[in-house]
């Protein structure tokens, strides 16, 4: 029986069109399951808020 793989070490924080079937299918979900991830759609973000609080927000998190 295999060993079980073992997670990256790393930290991973990813921002896209998250709500899009294909990127959360083929993206999202290896992704989660190989490093310690943190994901952002972008889509809600930027319809309710203009691009430079997007921004700002964006880069507090990497804080």
């Amino acid at each position: 029986m295999p060993a079980p793989e073992a997670r990256a070490s790393g930290r991973i924080l990813m921002v896209g069109a998250l709500s899009i079937r294909f990127v959360r299918d083929n993206w999202v979900a290896p992704l989660r399951q190989s490093y310690d991830a943190a994901f952002v759609d972008i889509a809600p973000l930027r319809s309710a808020y203009s691009r430079e609080l997007t921004e700002q927000y964006l880069c507090r998190l990497i804080q």
